[in-house]
């Protein structure tokens, strides 16, 4: 991917480049990171308010089971008190004056039960056994014979001594009191009280406290319904909403203990939490706009994208100056260096900028010098390259002259029957020859170690058969190009240094093989060996500046200055001490296979 995108950027101007960048880096990044935490932020709002409208719905639920709970007691001490089963039973059967007895007694037992929530108990009706009622307070409409089919009433009677809460039922109570709501429940003492005729006990009670409870919610924009078992409206916190109001649309959702979710009532998104209340199966339920959610939501939305705007403005106008004021010292280094490809290194580049065009610039100007250094010692090598071959060539005193000569000398030792006079003589004609008679710079390998053995039979015939020579050639490099007469000088400084004071047993070791895709050749004595000091000096005569040495003879810092001048610093002659006692040098060459020019200067 990489790769493919700078693909895709080569050949763009840098300005254009740049301007990419601000976009893709800084703006759209800007632009995603802020609807991402918008996003975020709304999320986490609508949380945050939701849990706190389930909260307060859980709330006025528990304050809605505290207050049934509160009744239920009441009603729980009232079913039963056997003062008041017997009492209510006594009504039913006695006439008279003691049924006027047993009526005052009954009240002063209920008023003793109801002392606290006398404001709220409308009505506690007896049913009994057999037949007949009596009521207690407020007389309630309807029929005895169908009130005792209805299901609360044989609910109460499967189910004896429990407390039934029953909410509201169609009962209406005769009462002097505006009743918005009216709460109701049932109790039916158990078949083994044999002492008490009554069946039923029907308590009817004003829901007046549950709609204060409801009243408590702090979000006036939300609805707060007490809704029973059946769906219907029991109270709520709006003027409007009536006993007997529904929310049909949204009953099927009221699912489990408490939960919440989203609606769309009457055109309008609202969020609907609920909660239950005890065990009438009754449930709160809120609904709350939606648009009052996130009301401080769109408040910080038009803040954060207000500070985006700005931001990326502002990025933009510090985008447009950097990328103005980077390339235009580009553009000027640019029309320098195409002054440079044409052939003009006299340019000069007045640097300015940032730190790193500064150091553009500097660098530039530093590269042209340095061009034009290397372009003066380029020439200076040249130079001293042909020196070097001339002063090769010096050595050549003028070859027909000196074969003749050599020639008559070999017909004067054949007559004079001089074997040793004869073999040198030959040796050495053979020796020019093979020099003097082929152009070029190089010769093949196995030529040269064949001028070497010529040479080498001459220097057996001076020196009085004082030494001898191994030779371990691979063939594989036998026919490998070097440069001419670059391996005697070597050989020559082992006679002459190496091997002196010896009278016999000296040993020169020629050898020639391949090295890391180089040639390599080693010539080796048993002599004298170097010592340190010498060593050290031609370390640093061969680390001094081709243009400081000298070409006036041909010894071992002459070859190494040859291999160098021709091949570069890769290559070259390297001296070290010889297990053997003497001295070992080594010459790393590259691969020619070919006396050209061409692959000469490749190499």
């Amino acid at each position: 991917m990489k790769s493919a995108l700078l693909a895709r950027t080569n050949g763009m101007k840098l300005s254009t480049i740049l301007s990419i960048f601000v976009v893709f880096i800084v703006i759209i990044p800007i632009t995603l990171s802020s609807i991402f935490v918008l996003r975020m932020y709304k999320t986490d709002v609508i949380n945050q308010a939701t849990e706190r409208t389930l909260q307060s719905s859980q709330t006025v639920a528990y304050a809605t089971k505290q207050e049934i709970n509160k009744m239920i007691s009441i009603f729980a001490a009232i079913s039963m008190d056997p003062d008041v089963l017997t009492t209510a039973s006594d009504i039913q059967t006695t006439t008279s004056v003691d049924r006027q007895t047993n009526i005052s007694k009954l009240h002063k037992i209920l008023n003793k039960h109801t002392s606290s929530v006398m404001s709220d108990v409308l009505s506690v009706k007896f049913f009994f056994k057999e037949r007949g009622s009596y009521t207690y307070l407020s007389n309630m409409e309807g029929n005895e014979e169908t009130t005792r089919k209805t299901d609360w009433y044989q609910l109460a009677i499967n189910k004896p001594d429990k407390i039934h809460f029953l909410g509201e039922q169609p009962l209406v109570v005769h009462s002097e009191k505006l009743l918005t709501s009216i709460m109701t429940a049932s109790f039916s003492p158990s078949a083994f009280n044999i002492l008490s005729d009554v069946e039923v006990i029907y308590f009817a009670f004003s829901g007046g406290e549950f709609e204060n409870i409801l009243l408590q919610d702090t979000n006036r924009s939300s609805k707060v319904f007490l809704v029973d078992g059946d769906g219907s409206v029991v109270t709520s916190n709006q003027q409007l909403a009536q006993q007997g109001e529904t929310i049909g649309p949204i009953l099927q959702k009221l699912t489990g203990k408490w939960g919440h979710f989203l609606k769309t009532i009457e055109g309008k998104k609202m969020l609907v939490t609920y909660a239950n209340v005890g065990e009438a199966d009754w449930k709160i339920v809120n609904i709350t706009p939606y648009s009052e959610l996130i009301v401080n939501y769109e408040k910080v939305n038009k803040i954060i994208l207000l500070a985006a705007m700005l931001i990326i403005v502002s990025l933009g106008a510090v985008a447009i100056y950097f990328v103005r004021n980077v390339t235009k010292p580009i553009h000027r280094l640019m029309r320098q260096m195409s002054r440079v490809m044409d052939g003009n290194l006299s340019t000069h580049v007045h640097a300015s900028g940032s730190l790193e065009l500064l150091t553009l610039g500097n660098t530039f100007n530093h590269m042209i010098v340095k061009i034009q250094q290397l372009m003066k010692q380029h020439e200076e090598q040249e130079r001293a390259k042909r020196m070097a071959e001339f002063s090769v060539l010096q050595s050549q005193i003028n070859p027909h002259f000196l074969i003749n000569t050599l020639n008559a000398i070999k017909l004067m030792a054949l007559i004079s029957k001089a074997d040793n006079i004869q073999n040198m003589t030959n040796s050495l004609m053979r020796l020019l020859s093979s020099s003097f008679n082929r152009g070029g710079r190089l010769a093949r390998l196995s030529d040269e170690v064949e001028n070497l053995k010529h040479y080498l039979s001459i220097m057996e015939i001076r020196y009085g058969n004082k030494f001898e020579t191994v030779w371990e050639i691979e063939e594989s490099v036998r026919t490998l190009f070097v440069l001419k007469l670059l391996l005697q000088p070597i050989i020559e400084n082992s006679l002459i240094h190496g091997l002196n004071g010896r009278d016999h047993g000296g040993i020169i070791y020629i050898s020639a093989c391949l090295k890391n895709d180089a040639l390599l050749v080693c010539i080796e004595d048993n002599g004298v060996g170097v010592t340190d000091q010498a060593l050290e000096s031609y370390r640093k005569q061969a680390e001094e500046p081709v243009k400081d040495r000298s070409y006036s003879g041909m010894g071992i810092l002459n070859v190494h200055q040859r291999i160098q001048l021709h091949y570069g610093k890769t290559y070259g002659l390297h001296i070290e001490a010889s297990e053997r006692g003497g001295t070992r040098v080594k010459l790393l060459l590259p691969l020619i296979s070919s006396s050209d020019d061409e692959e000469v200067m490749s190499a």
